[in-house]
């Protein structure tokens, strides 16, 4: 019974794909462009809040905390988006390495309420199994993209945190 509900569904997402036009290239290269627009919009918020309110830019910044730890977020997203590009060829031919970097970036953008790039991670992931699953030599330089991108992330999810507490 289980089994065939999972078929079922697992069917559903297919064809909702298929309806969609979505495939790995697809999901992945709009993974990259929505983290990479995203910090674009949040800019233009706040240029558009400091603006409403009479405000230059650092003084909105400086008197919203969430608003700043929000914009090193955004920063983030534009250094993984430009090191996802620049990494395409090795992510698009090597599968441990395509679904650690998609469960990592997932993850973190669902703790920091990107539910966005959460469906889009998902998608992803659910086309990861059409990624070769090649041995890999330089995976050194994405290692480090990941490590660093999600120690900084879960730092700033620490902060987001002790905001909303206080």
């Amino acid at each position: 019974m289980n089994g065939t509900l999972n078929k079922k569904i697992s069917n559903w997402i297919a064809v909702g794909f298929k309806v969609a036009h979505l495939n790995l290239v697809r999901s992945y290269q709009a993974f990259i462009a929505i983290l990479g627009i995203i910090p674009i919009a949040y800019l233009l918020y706040i240029l558009m809040n400091a603006n409403q309110k009479s405000q230059t830019v650092v003084v909105a910044l400086t008197a919203s905390p969430y608003a700043t730890v929000m914009l090193i977020v955004a920063l983030l997203d534009v250094v993984c988006a430009y090191t996802l590009w620049n990494f395409r060829q090795v992510m698009l031919q090597h599968r441990r390495v395509f679904k650690c970097t998609m469960i990592l970036l997932t993850v973190a953008q669902l703790l920091l309420g990107n539910v966005i790039l959460f469906v889009v991670g998902l998608a992803c992931l659910f086309f990861s199994n059409q990624v070769p699953d090649q041995k890999f030599a330089k995976f050194s330089q994405v290692k480090v993209m990941l490590y660093l991108t999600s120690v900084a992330y879960l730092f700033c999810l620490v902060i987001i945190i002790r905001l909303i507490i206080h």
